[in-house]
């Protein structure tokens, strides 16, 4: 849908930057308002499912089961979480780059978990697993440019595009360790 209504779209309003400057471009400002309120709303909605759900981990971590002090701590320990999601948004840095490199880690550890359903796969194998991954999503951009800092620089997708390089290299290594080890060194039931 949206490689038919793009470019439409980006006609209308070349320098437009969300869909409220399109619904006030294309149907006047009391959409746009409309649409910014909508937007807000969603966005309430959606963080406080996140926080909601964030404080119920915390609270199982941390072992709350209904006790009201706990609890409460656990519900610090979200409010001050949120510190650097302010602090990301007052710097106005970018979310599909925090997003892009939040995947990426979630990419160094995805196979270590997966494999833990396996019966032979040890806590050991799961760690090296994902350092392994870590390793191998900086490697291939440091082998290619010559420069670790280069490679570091690459994993944090400084132009907000993802390349394959990062990912593939997460995933291969991540693999590759968490196999070997565990077909070195089974876990023992």
């Amino acid at each position: 849908m949206l490689a038919w209504c793009g470019p439409a779209i980006r006609r209308l309003l070349p320098a437009g930057r969300s869909l409220t400057d399109y619904a006030g471009q294309r149907f006047g400002p009391l959409l746009r308002v409309w649409t910014l309120g909508l937007s807000l709303l969603y966005m309430l909605c959606f963080l406080t499912a996140e926080l909601t759900a964030l404080g119920a981990i915390v609270g199982l971590l941390t072992g709350a089961d209904g006790r009201w002090a706990v609890l409460a701590a656990a519900r610090g320990i979200t409010v001050a979480l949120m510190v650097p999601v302010v602090a990301v948004a007052w710097e106005g840095l970018s979310v599909l780059r925090l997003f892009l490199i939040a995947d990426l880690l979630c990419a160094t550890a995805v196979v270590p978990l997966l494999l833990g359903l396996w019966p032979r796969a040890s806590t050991g194998a799961a760690l090296a697993g994902s350092v392994a991954g870590l390793i191998g999503a900086v490697l291939p951009s440091a082998l290619a440019s010559g420069s670790l800092t280069q490679g570091l620089l690459a994993a944090t997708f400084p132009t907000g595009v993802p390349t394959l390089a990062p990912f593939a290299g997460a995933l291969l290594a991540s693999s590759l360790v968490c196999g070997l080890w565990i077909w070195l060194r089974p876990a023992r039931p």
